[in-house]
């Protein structure tokens, strides 16, 4: 197992990841803003954008760890804000194709 140091370490190691993982979290792609915890009807918490204006995201959760639901919300949002900049991106290029 280690020593009281080294088991320190490793916990302050896993604390700072969990931490990184938090502060760098997806916004909504669709309106920019912070996704915000919610609990559902197991009980258990959600995270997501609650503003209905647009397509509803939501990262649901059944239990276990918050950074867990912070990557399950971030696996949801990134590839639909990457879907959204390389739609940009065609769009300026048709632009200047099209000129």
């Amino acid at each position: 197992m280690g020593d009281v140091d080294e088991l320190a370490g490793r916990l302050c190691k896993d604390w700072s990841k969990a931490v990184t993982t938090w502060r760098r979290r997806e916004k909504c792609p669709y309106c920019g803003e912070m996704p915000k915890f919610s609990v559902n009807a197991e009980g258990y918490l959600d995270l997501g954008c609650v503003d209905e204006s647009h397509e509803p995201l939501n990262a649901k959760g059944c239990g276990g760890i918050i950074v867990d639901l912070v990557k399950k919300w971030d696996g949801i949002a990134l590839p639909i804000r990457r879907r959204f900049e390389r739609e940009s991106k065609n769009r300026r290029l048709l632009a200047v194709l099209n000129a």
